[in-house]
This record gives structure tokens, sequence and C-alpha cells, in this order.
């Protein structure tokens, strides 16, 4: 759940009911998992990094060629078929990025004030910032210290089917 205004987030809450999570954060008020403030991992390479990543046939893009080329690091690829959880699973330090190559708001504006207010950073898939009160470009979440270098590689490697 989020609170938008004039599209930029300012609230977000995401519950995982399974492990009992509550991620809440608020514009400039930093991000918390059950109270507890939570960072972003300060890993500063793709080799070992935790990636998770959403693929399917109705998608606008195609993350095949940016998955091939993701392996060449030894990066951990993880398809949870849920992009919500792993996303502030970043915000968490427990996964370093999530890639989600779909068009649909209403998962991501949550995710970009947690992601963001624990020291990440959260674009559309090519590194663009965007409005959350409609359609988005895709999603790119990472801890921040990777985010240019998965730019790099999503703007080489991913295709808009």
């Amino acid at each position: 759940m989020a609170l938008v205004k004039n599209g930029e987030v300012i609230l977000g809450v995401v519950y995982d009911p399974f492990c009992d999570r509550l991620y809440v954060a608020e514009k400039d008020k930093g991000a918390y998992l059950n109270d507890k403030k939570i960072h972003v991992l300060d890993a500063s390479t793709l080799e070992k990094a935790k990636i998770e990543y959403e693929m399917w046939n109705r998608s606008k893009y195609d993350l095949q060629p940016l998955v091939n080329e993701l392996k060449k690091y030894n990066t951990f690829l993880m398809k949870f078929s849920s992009y919500v959880n792993p996303s502030v699973l970043v915000a968490a330090g427990e996964f370093t990025a999530t890639i989600f190559p779909h068009i649909t708001v209403h998962d991501a504006a949550a995710v970009k004030i947690i992601v963001e207010e624990a020291g990440g950073k959260v674009t559309d898939i090519f590194g663009n910032e965007q409005r959350y009160d409609q359609s988005i470009n895709g999603l790119l979440v990472s801890n921040g210290i990777l985010h240019d270098q998965l730019v790099v590689l999503t703007k080489q490697f991913v295709v808009v089917q």
C-alpha cells in the first residue's frame, strides 16, 4: 500500500503475512521492518550479488538476454513470482537488486519509498525517474551502489517485446 502525491510516493507499507514482517517507510523518516530501522547491503560488486527478476510472456520487456549476461558475473539469480517481497528484502539488506519488466504501478509505489528510505535506489528499468500515479516503465531496484552498473546492463541487454 502506498500514498502518492503529485506522482511522488510519500508513504509505503508492505506486510508479509507468512513471515509476519511489516515494512514501513515515510518520506525523509527512514525505513523500518517491524519497528526496527533497516538499510540496504553495501555490496559493491555484482559477483555473488543476490538478484531477483520477473519474466512472463505478456511483459513489456524480455529479460532473458540480461539474465544470461548476469550469469557471467556469478550472481545468484532467483525468481520468486512475487515482485514486492524480494524488493523489500533489498531494503532489509537481504538482496542486492530486483528487476521488474512490467508496467503495473500498484506493486511499485510502496517498494520505491521503502527501498529509497533504506538507502537504495529505484528507477524505471533503464535508470530514469518516473511517476507513481500512472503506468510505469518497469522497475529496477538496487542497493544504490550497483545501480549505475545495472542500468548499463539493462540498456544493453533488455529487449522490448
